[in-house]
């Protein structure tokens, strides 16, 4: 998905009908989506407007917004504490950000939401500063600091361990 379906907020949509539905519509038992860097700010998208519809998420250093909205929840005591505001009319590249913690909130109200989700990262990644936000959402099992940056050899390697350690019964099915 290219930046600009982020911005217009066709990313989740784009990502259903195009991977998700025919992957059910074949068959699939299980789908789990993984998502690096924006992918994972993608695949917390798709959570946000298809809650509950893949078996798992595995989120490598998600870009999780920007500095200034980062700061305020931070500094309001974490997402749990965080008051997002009004609901918008619509989404847009205005609010998206926003309206995405607001959707991680209510897994702090309803831990079970993010039971399926694994979260990792590197021990040097330019965003690791970012993830004690993220964080406490998590059980603390599903949360894995790599040694290493931003990249795809962290990311690799996380995911392989995230899926080894989801341990599902059929084992999730990542390709036909």
């Amino acid at each position: 998905l290219s930046y600009d379906y982020y911005m217009q907020g066709r990313a989740p949509q784009r990502l259903h009908d195009e991977v998700i539905a025919p992957a059910r519509q074949h068959g699939y038992r299980e789908v789990w989506l993984a998502g690096a860097s924006m992918g994972g700010m993608g695949t917390l998208m798709y959570d946000q407007a298809y809650p509950g519809e893949m078996d798992g998420l595995i989120l490598l250093a998600p870009y999780l917004g920007g500095n200034s909205l980062l700061r305020e929840i931070a500094e309001s005591g974490g997402i749990s504490q965080w008051q997002p505001g009004p609901v918008p009319e619509r989404l847009d590249a205005g609010n998206f950000q926003r309206e995405l913690w607001r959707h991680l909130q209510g897994w702090s109200r309803d831990p079970g939401k993010a039971s399926n989700v694994w979260l990792a990262y590197g021990d040097r990644d330019r965003l690791r500063k970012t993830m004690p936000l993220l964080e406490p959402l998590l059980p603390s099992a599903h949360v894995n600091i790599l040694s290493g940056g931003h990249d795809w050899t962290v990311w690799s390697n996380a995911t392989q361990q995230a899926l080894s350690a989801a341990d599902t019964p059929a084992g999730p099915q990542v390709s036909p």
